[in-house]
Order: structure tokens, then sequence, then C-alpha cells
């Protein structure tokens, strides 16, 4: 009868050899997928908002044939449906002359936002990843796109208009276009005074323009209750100004009537900081 020998198993040492191997070896790898697959996620993302550029650009095309150009940022359902795509416009702007896009958002089914911006450079630029469907967009993000559709809306108007900035008040307060104030920026802070919660956001247009106040090309956006929309007296409580938001600690506000006088972000911004505005971070 044939014998057969029993051959040799792996120790346990062996195996605890190989298992560390195994380890090491998928931690070495694993980030390197993570990346391209944030890598890859991204370019389906700039790829996708490609698409929404051209079809929002064919869109303004033909709204500016017809003189009716400014209607182009409530026509982003109708664009998302020419595209085809599962994602959401978020905001969409076009130069009044020419008629081509001058700014659009753009929201992944996934949650990644995409700006598109021609004046600047990368012309297409993700702002933010989220891990699930729509997700919540950053505080920056939502205020970036009020500010494109305060401009949009301002161009709807004859060049040679004067702007009144309570005019401007009360189209911000509209049910469309009113913008609460993010509570990531007003964690662990609280207002002085008889000021009371919710805060919105309302657009502030600088003279840019030989010190007029016509077709303006530079805002900032300042925070206050509800209740103050009357022109006299405005308070600022929070501001967003070249892509930063400041408020003061203490709470206090800062009335804006004398910001009509400046011509640049960064004025407004250096004066905020000298009256005890500080950067926030939410």
């Amino acid at each position: 009868m044939k014998r057969f020998q029993r051959r040799p198993g792996f120790t346990l040492i062996e195996l605890i050899v190989v298992l560390v191997i195994l380890a090491i070896l998928a931690a070495a790898g694993l980030p390197a997928l993570s990346g391209y697959i944030k890598s890859a996620r991204e370019t389906t993302a700039i790829s996708e908002c490609s698409t929404v550029v051209r079809t929002a650009q064919a869109k303004a095309a033909e709204l500016l044939a017809f003189g009716k150009l400014e209607d182009l940022p409530s026509k982003t359902d109708s664009i998302m449906d020419a595209c085809g795509l599962p994602g959401k416009l978020l905001g969409v702007s076009a130069d009044t002359v020419s008629g081509s896009v001058s700014y659009l958002l753009y929201q992944t089914k996934n949650g990644l936002v995409v700006r598109y911006d021609p004046a600047k450079e990368p012309k297409f630029v993700v702002l933010r990843e989220g891990e699930s469907g729509g997700g919540t967009l950053p505080p920056q993000t939502a205020l970036e796109a009020m500010i494109s559709n305060t401009q949009a809306w301002m161009n709807t108007f004859d060049k040679d208009k004067t702007f009144d900035r309570q005019e401007l008040a009360k189209w911000a307060m509209q049910p469309e276009n009113l913008l609460q104030v993010d509570a990531a920026l007003l964690n662990g802070w609280s207002p002085a005074g008889n000021a009371a919660y919710p805060f919105y956001w309302r657009p502030y247009h600088l003279n840019t323009l030989d010190g007029k106040n016509q077709n303006p090309k530079e805002f900032f956006l300042f925070a206050a209750p509800t209740a103050s929309n009357a022109w006299n007296g405005w308070s600022a409580y929070i501001f967003y100004v070249n892509g930063k938001v400041y408020r003061r600690e203490d709470g206090k506000s800062l009335g804006i009537a004398g910001f009509s006088n400046y011509k640049t972000a960064a004025e407004v911004e250096a004066r905020i900081i000298a009256e005890g505005f500080v950067l926030v971070t939410g």
C-alpha cells in the first residue's frame, strides 16, 4: 500500500507575516486608488458642467435674438432638461452685449459643485465635493451665486439707469431671491441690541463707473435681520466681501449708509477690519 507523506503547512508566524505584508500593500495602494477615484469624479463633473455651459449658451443666444436675455437666470430647469443630465443648475448669467455665458454654477448628482467663469483660469473649478447626492452648498458658494444673480438682474436694466439701493434691497427680499445666513456662520455668535434671528443677505453695489451707480461691476453682501429693510439706518451685522465673511464677535452692527462712496471691495474690506470685524470660518 502506497504511503503518502504529510506536506508541511504554514506556521502561524508565516501567516502573520503574509497578513502584515498584505496590510502594508493595501495601506500604500488605497490613497492612490482614492486619489484616482476623486480625480475621475472631478473630471466627470467638469465634463458635465461643460455640457451644461454649451446648452446654456445656446439658450442665451436664443433669448438674445428675441431681446429676452434677462430671462436666462430663470431658465435653469429648461437648460437641464435639454442637457439630459441628473445634476442641478444652481445659477447662470450672460453678458448683456455678446450673450456669452459669463458665470455658471452646476452641481452633479453626487454633490460635486463646479463653477464656470470664463474670466478666470482655470475656467472650470470644482468648489466642493459631497459624499451623497445633493448635500448642502457651502456658504461661500451660495453667496457667490447670489452676487452673480444680482449682477445678472441689474444688467437687465438700461445702462444709464441710476440704481436706488433700496430698490436692490427689495429685490433681494423677494421670496425667490431670499438667502438666509448659513447656520455655520452664526455658530456661537449672537447679535447685540434688539436684533433677532433670522438674518438674511442683501447685495450692495459699489460706485465702480466714474462715481455713478450705473451698472456696477463690484458688489459686497451684508446680513441684517428681516425687519431692517428701510434705507435710512441700514445696519450690517455680517459682511461678505472679497470671498470672505466678517463679523464682530461682540455682535455689534455697522451703519453702511456712507459705504455708497466706496468704489472697490478692497476699500470696504479695509473699513470693516478697522471697525473691528474679524474673519469668520464656517
